[in-house]
């Protein structure tokens, strides 16, 4: 009993779907690495941001702290209030 050879129509079949395999294969990793590259870019800039808030908050809570003007300590108060 002997197999046959498949016949040239099959093989070209065959090497066109591992082709689009591949093809189809690498352009998912390329798309995967894209957003990746997006998705770290956008951590960075929201660490960024978080740190610049973070200072103004600090600011702002020293300002709080120093205020001696009864006026000046109400209108944080009402901030803060608003905020909440």
């Amino acid at each position: 009993m002997s197999i046959a050879s498949p016949s040239p129509v099959l093989k070209s079949a065959i090497l066109a779907g591992v082709e689009n395999a591949v093809a189809a294969s690498t352009m998912f990793k390329n798309l995967w690495d894209h957003k990746l590259l997006s998705t770290q870019t956008r951590a960075r800039s929201m660490q960024s941001e978080l740190g610049k808030i973070e200072n103004q908050v600090e600011q702002f809570l020293d300002r709080i702290v120093d205020a001696d003007t009864p006026s000046v300590i109400a209108a944080y108060e009402t901030r803060i209030k608003r905020s909440s």
